[in-house]
């Protein structure tokens, strides 16, 4: 029994292997009979990989059905069935997972699936991530990273040049080295994840947003989405993420669903070329759809997107506020109220963190700038996203000047997301 840093109880179990040479055959037979290949219950001598490949698409199997293929009580007619191997396949498999199951338990060894074949097949390829199976250009072996060498002699007890000396030495089994490519592993399983998760988070690309369309314009709009995602939770909801309406607030909707307008560039435009544009509109003065750069669909959000269990999400949140020394108080178990206290004005800048369910996979943790008049209207208010106002009088998209908060309110607001995102991106 195995405990973490977070004292969860985990089971793990000890299990057998061989030591293998190339082009030496193993004839030891151990272990659950479920899983063994045809050559290893019959007694004969067998290659290593090839039995693995079949114990591998054993696995495969259970997990995707919950059963065994292979299955009985009776230990000879067990060893019948995966002699003949014959097995059931459920009807809710697609055809991509069936022909790799039949290719990893294939009777004879010849036939079986290899390695790189499993991995060229379209159901493994199929939303892989890349920093699994990085390419060889990506590793530099006579590169050594010192940070992990202080990381071995620490844990070994052992000095530098050690370390170094196993490295040189190109011994595949010498535990120091496989100690330092563990951790280089790790890290580079754990920067490119990262990686990945700040280009899910982050997608570069303009809004292709009409500038007449007011469905965004005004926050009151956002907002009565927001509250329609929270009315249609109920009281039940209460300990669940947000389901997301038909609209989000925090989601642009698709460039084909969205009114004809021209499209926004690569930068915002100024307030003055925006009055033009829209007098031109108002005039009925046509607008060349060339100019602007064509945007295939909106990728952008704002948030922080993941697809992280949303107890984990909230973890990790609360770790990072922890941190950075935040004060919180918690609405539900996915909604959050935090504050930091600014000693140069002496007073707190408040902001609420809410998480969303924008799709069956994806969860959006939503930042909102909160004021004190927002505060003291109750927990149950839905407050308006803090963006910057367009001119007054354009398009009828001015904002109240009474709901908007300071200019260092404001920066205030985005120091304090920047430095929780910084924070969890580490």
């Amino acid at each position: 029994l195995l405990l973490d840093h977070n004292r969860h109880v985990k089971i793990a179990d000890f299990g057998l292997s061989n030591m293998m040479l190339d082009g030496e055959f193993l004839r030891t037979s151990c272990g659950s009979p479920n899983y063994a290949a045809p050559e290893v219950i019959s007694g004969k001598l067998y290659a290593g990989p090839e039995v693995d490949i079949w114990s591998c698409g054993v696995i495969l199997y259970a997990l995707l059905c919950g059963t065994l293929p292979f299955d009985d009580e009776h230990v000879p007619t067990l060893f019948r069935k995966i002699k003949s191997g014959v097995f059931p396949i459920p009807e809710y498999l697609n055809k991509q997972v069936v022909s790799l199951l039949c290719q990893m338990l294939q009777v004879d060894p010849l036939k079986r699936a290899t390695v790189e074949e499993i991995k060229k097949h379209e159901w493994f390829q199929k939303e892989l991530p890349a920093y699994l199976f990085p390419s060889p250009v990506e590793q530099d072996s006579s590169v050594i990273d010192t940070n992990a060498v202080r990381e071995v002699c620490d844990k070994f007890g052992v000095k530098e040049h050690e370390v170094h000396n196993a490295l040189l030495s190109g011994d595949p089994h010498d535990q120091l080295a496989i100690a330092y490519h563990l951790i280089i592993d790790n890290k580079r399983i754990a920067d490119e994840a990262a990686k990945a998760e700040l280009k899910e988070f982050y997608v570069a690309g303009s809004p292709p947003a009409s500038v007449a369309d007011n469905r965004f314009g005004q926050p009151q709009a956002a907002a009565n989405a927001a509250a329609q995602a929270a009315g249609t939770t109920g009281a039940s909801a209460q300990n669940e993420p947000f389901k997301s309406p038909s609209i989000h607030p925090e989601r642009i909707a698709p460039l084909r669903d969205r009114p004809a307008g021209p499209t926004m560039a690569t930068s915002l435009p100024s307030p003055a070329a925006l009055t033009n544009l829209a007098q031109q509109q108002a005039a009925g003065v046509p607008i060349d759809k060339h100019r602007g750069t064509p945007v295939k669909r909106a990728k952008w959000h704002l948030g922080i997107r993941s697809q992280s269990k949303p107890n984990d999400i909230m973890l990790e949140v609360y770790r990072a506020m922890k941190a950075l020394n935040f004060e919180w108080k918690i609405i539900n178990p996915y909604h959050v109220r935090v504050r930091k206290y600014n000693e140069r004005n002496e007073k707190h800048v408040k902001m609420s963190l809410q998480l969303y369910q924008v799709d069956p996979k994806n969860y959006l943790l939503d930042f909102k700038s909160l004021t004190n008049e927002e505060v003291e209207q109750g927990d149950d208010v839905i407050m308006e996203s803090l963006t910057p106002p367009p001119p007054v009088g354009f398009g009828g998209m001015g904002i109240p000047s009474a709901h908007q908060p300071s200019g260092h309110h404001t920066m205030e607001f985005f120091e304090m997301c920047g430095a929780l995102i910084a924070q969890l991106a580490r």
